[in-house]
Order: C-alpha cells, then sequence, then structure tokens
C-alpha cells in the first residue's frame, strides 16, 4: 500500500549501485574467496528476484532494471580480470541473471549502466568527494547523461511513438548541391567531405532496421536528385528503403502533409531531417506537430544527433518492426494494383486475403501491447495497455486476447489486429478492437468481428456489446458497428448474437487459426 504502488508508474528504474547490494564485490572482502564469491552472488540474484517479483505482482508499468557496474579498484588488481570467481567475474554473473530475468518477464527491460560509465569515462564518472559527503556516486555531468539514457527508455515506453524518417538530400545525405555540382560533383565516400554523410546513411538504414519508414523531402529537381539514390556507386541508401519520396520545388510543409496521408500516418509520426535552417524553422512554425531534429553546422555530428535522439527508441524489436521496410514496400505494389483495377471486388478477390488467428506468445506479446498503444485510426476504444497488462489479461478467465496476421500475394503484413474480449455470463464486451492502418478497407475488419462473434457463442454469450469512443484520429471506424447491423443504446452499441445473419466473412477472405482454415 505504499505510495509508489498507489502512484502507478507507467515507467519505474530499479537503479542499484553495486556498492550498496554487494559492498564486497566493490571493495572485496577480506575473507573473498571462490566460495564467499559464489555466496554473495547468489544471495544477490535472489534479492533481485524478489524486488522483481514483488514488483510484478503490484504493478502494470513497464520496469527498467539497471545492471551493476564493475569495481573500479579490485583487491587483486589486473589479476582480478582473469579469476573466474573474481569480483568483476561475478558482477557479470549477477547482469547475466538480471538480463535472463527480463527475458522471462514481460514488461521488464534492461539499462547497461557499465556502458554509460564507459562513455563517460570512469574518471568523469565517479566523485567520491560527494559520495562520502552526501552519497552522490557521480559529477553532474554524469547525471544529466544518465538523465538523458533514461529519457529515451521513457519515450520508448509511451504512446504516440514517430514512425517515420523524412530525409532532405543535398548537404544532408550527401555534400554539395546536386542541382549545380552534378552527380559526378557531390561529394560521398568514406574519406573526405563526404565521409559524414556517408555515416549518417548508416545510421539511418539501422534505424530502418528498427522498423522505421524512411522519406525524401526535397527542393530539387527529380531528374537531377534520383540518379544519385539509384546510382551513385557510394550511396548506401537506394530506392527500396524510401517508403515515399516527394523530390520538388513545393513547400517542405505540404509535401510532409502529403507523405503522412500516402503512408497513412499522422503527420505527428514524422522526424524531420534537414541542414538548412530556414527550412527547419518554416516547419517548426507550419507543423509543430512534426518532430525537427536541430542539427548544427558541422556534419560529423549528424551522426550523432540520430544516435542520442530519443524518438527512435524501441525497448525491444518485433518481427514486424524489423520487416517494416518491405510491408511497405509491397503496400506500395497494392496500390499499383487497384489503381490498374477497374472494379474494387475482383482486385479484393485477386489479392487472395487471409486473417491467420496467431498464438499469443512472448515473442509476439511486446507487438500486441505495441498495437494498442500506437494504433490510432482503426481504434475503437483507444486503450493503451502495457506488456504486463496484456500479460495479466491472457491469464484472466474473464478476458480473451485476440491478435490476427495478414498476408496476400504481395506478402505478409505482420500481426495488425488485435481484441480485447471481457466476458459475463450472457454478454460479450469488446473491450478494444483494432487494425493497423495498413490494411483498413479490405474487409479485415470484418473478418476479425466475425470471429469475435464466433468466440462469444462458444462461451454462449447471447450479446455483443461494443463501444466507439470518438477521438481527433480514430473517425475512420466511427460507423464501424453501424455498418455491421449493431443498435446504438445509452450503454453503446448492441448486437443479438442470434440475430446475427449479416455478421457474414467476406467472401474473398480465408480466416484461418495458426495456418489451419
Amino acid at each position: 500500500e505504499s505510495s509508489f504502488y498507489q502512484f502507478q508508474a507507467d515507467v519505474s528504474f530499479l537503479s542499484v549501485l553495486t556498492r550498496s547490494i554487494a559492498p564486497e564485490l566493490w571493495d572485496g572482502a577480506d575473507d573473498f574467496n571462490s566460495d564467499r564469491a559464489k555466496e554473495i552472488t547468489q544471495r544477490v540474484c535472489r534479492e533481485f528476484e524478489l524486488l522483481v517479483n514483488a514488483f510484478l505482482q503490484r504493478s502494470q508499468g513497464t520496469l527498467v532494471i539497471q545492471t551493476l557496474e564493475l569495481p573500479r579498484f579490485p583487491f587483486a588488481g589486473i589479476a582480478d580480470a582473469g579469476m573466474a570467481d573474481g569480483q568483476r567475474n561475478s558482477v557479470h554473473q549477477i547482469n547475466r541473471f538480471l538480463i535472463e530475468t527480463a527475458a522471462k518477464c514481460p514488461g521488464v527491460h534492461i539499462l547497461d549502466y557499465q556502458y554509460l560509465i564507459t562513455e563517460s569515462g570512469a574518471s568523469n564518472w565517479y566523485d567520491e568527494i560527494r559520495w562520502n559527503s552526501a552519497r552522490l556516486p557521480m559529477r553532474s555531468d554524469a547525471v544529466r547523461l544518465m538523465a538523458d539514457h533514461w529519457l529515451k527508455y521513457i519515450c520508448a515506453s509511451t504512446p504516440g511513438q514517430r514512425k517515420v524518417l523524412v530525409c532532405d538530400l543535398d548537404n544532408t545525405l550527401w555534400h554539395g548541391v546536386v542541382g549545380e555540382d552534378g552527380i559526378a560533383g557531390i561529394k560521398l565516400g568514406e574519406t573526405g567531405q563526404g565521409a559524414p554523410h556517408r555515416q549518417l546513411q548508416k545510421v539511418i538504414i539501422d534505424l530502418s532496421r528498427r522498423g522505421f519508414l524512411l522519406a525524401i523531402c526535397s527542393k530539387n529537381n527529380f531528374d537531377d536528385a534520383w540518379p544519385v539514390i539509384e546510382q551513385h556507386p557510394e550511396m548506401l541508401l537506394r530506392p527500396e528503403h524510401f517508403a515515399a519520396v516527394r523530390i520538388n520545388w513545393d513547400e517542405k510543409s505540404a509535401n510532409l502533409r502529403s507523405i503522412a496521408e500516402e503512408l497513412n500516418v499522422g503527420v505527428d509520426s514524422l522526424v524531420f531531417l534537414d541542414d538548412h535552417p530556414q527550412e527547419r524553422d518554416l516547419v517548426r512554425s507550419m507543423l509543430p506537430e512534426v518532430r525537427v531534429l536541430e542539427l548544427g553546422s558541422d556534419a560529423a555530428e549528424y551522426s550523432r544527433v540520430l544516435q542520442n535522439e530519443p524518438a527512435f527508441e524501441r525497448l525491444s524489436l518485433s518481427h514486424e518492426d524489423q520487416h517494416r521496410g518491405k510491408m511497405y514496400l509491397a503496400q506500395r505494389m497494392r496500390r499499383d494494383s487497384v489503381a490498374q483495377s477497374s472494379d474494387l471486388e475482383n482486385w479484393l478477390h485477386s489479392l487472395g486475403t487471409v486473417v491467420d488467428r496467431v498464438e499469443i506468445t512472448p515473442a509476439t506479446l511486446e507487438r500486441v501491447a505495441q498495437l494498442t498503444q500506437k494504433t490510432n485510426q482503426f481504434n475503437l476504444t483507444t486503450k493503451r495497455y502495457s506488456v504486463s497488462q496484456i500479460a495479466q489479461f491472457l491469464v484472466s478467465s474473464h478476458h480473451l486476447v485476440l491478435a490476427w496476421r495478414v498476408s496476400d500475394r504481395f506478402g505478409d503484413n505482420g500481426i495488425v489486429g488485435v481484441a480485447v474480449l471481457k466476458f459475463t455470463r450472457e454478454e460479450c464486451e469488446i473491450d478494444t478492437l483494432l487494425l493497423s492502418c495498413r490494411v483498413i478497407g479490405r474487409g479485415v475488419e470484418s473478418a476479425m468481428l466475425f470471429e469475435i462473434k464466433l468466440e462469444a457463442e462458444k462461451r454462449q454469450c447471447h450479446v455483443l456489446h461494443g463501444q466507439y469512443l470518438p477521438t481527433l484520429k480514430n473517425l475512420p471506424c466511427a460507423d464501424f458497428y453501424d455498418k455491421h447491423g449493431f443498435h446504438f443504446r445509452d450503454e453503446g452499441w448492441l448486437l443479438d448474437c442470434s440475430s446475427s445473419a449479416s455478421l457474414q466473412l467476406p467472401k474473398w477472405i480465408s480466416l484461418t487459426a495458426e495456418g489451419e482454415l
């Protein structure tokens, strides 16, 4: 009943110093030996285990565990590095235990504290005078570095995450102005003026692997700039990396709106990267929702700006994150395909869409929680749930969590649909029903509702009860229940399962469970 648990924090940090929880491993006990090292290590691991279990029983938020730092001056000196039962190796064993614990516990993550010390340098991190006088273990500059690092975990744990990095070209992805210098005159390579820009491209590719979409927004002649991306031998970023491209002379604020519309995301999902200070200021003024990165005059610092940006952090990487670029390339192929078709229903039949209900495992749990936190357009109640909360629903006899993967002839869209159902004796309440914007309008939402009805009937529920809670972004699903035969009453949208003949599986969709029809 402490004030900590009553507060119900979204993110909590378990930040324990080695010298506090294991002073013997920090200073070295007089009788330190192999048996003593094993005893200390087991005691500390057990204490961490109790702390984590206590937290998981009382909180639904995210827990970030800070690993223990290595002792600066082990009693055995440099010989400690080669001792299997030495002080440093004992700390390594505890940290491995923490990593294994986090891997087994949904909603628990690791912060590598030793990395921060190494980044700063131990001599710039520790402050023994402060420690002795006020039990403050670090210098002021180190406090700021740690706070910035904590911020990355906080940003990665909260809804409203950024999704798209939109890049300028001239003097951003390469050195020079292609319209003046030509493709042969721009600088891009491992050395010289082009080296920082090539390094920036490497960092951008890393962000793409984390699941961020890439787009281009450049004031240029298309016929001048695009050949650089297609043909320049030193370019690392190629056409297939970009989900949207705007190379023209329109205002960048208008192009950014257009990119968001094409990718079916909110403008507040965009991060803008441009070397030109006037263009950055104009975008900030016209589109304050866009995250505009501030670049200095030195291109060598561009990569560091991206690497330090909290908006680019993820607590974990799902299969969907790592393959999002390919999924949006397939989405572009679908758009081109439907544009060439004269009949929408024939086109839907030609897709061969499969809606596959997947089992929620530790490998997919993060993705399910992620969808509740960031899906806005087709999200009937916009309730945000953490990994811990979804895990609790999974073991509740009164709840059922459903997740669906969607694929077609163009490729796999990954897990894109989620429902959270709550059962009473005769009623199935649709607590959450959401679908990624990538597959809206193809009947997938109807297939999901059809399977929800089947689950309700299995549990002998007579009524489906749904709610639509309007937001600024979920207008696309405002008429969803009305179109599927629900009737509105004071308490929400209701459907009698026994008279729901109009609720059918779309003819062009195959509904499967773990790959079986």
